[in-house]
């Protein structure tokens, strides 16, 4: 759910990012949406834009993944008999 979630925080990002070029997407979000876009600057836009999408980015990475559990990195005793004689990394 929260990989959902964070590429959803990424499209709002880009679609603001986008409205900074497209004139079109900015009157959009001015006459239909009533956002109060124009009393930013474009450069600030720009920067919150970039932000939002960077969080988006980081929900993402830091989601778990639902397709595999992986024990990456846990290290398992090697036994010879009952003793143990080493460790791998598995």
């Amino acid at each position: 759910m929260s990989k959902i979630l964070g590429y959803i925080i990424c499209l709002i990002g880009l679609v603001l990012l986008t409205s900074t070029v497209i004139l079109e997407l900015k009157d959009f979000f001015q006459n239909t949406l009533k956002l109060p876009i124009n009393q930013f600057s474009q450069t600030t836009i720009i920067i919150i834009s970039l932000v939002i999408v960077a969080i988006g980015i980081l929900v993402v990475s830091k989601s778990k993944s639902h397709g595999h559990k992986s024990v990456k990195g846990k290290e398992l005793p090697i036994y010879k008999g009952r003793e143990i004689v080493g460790y791998r990394r598995h």
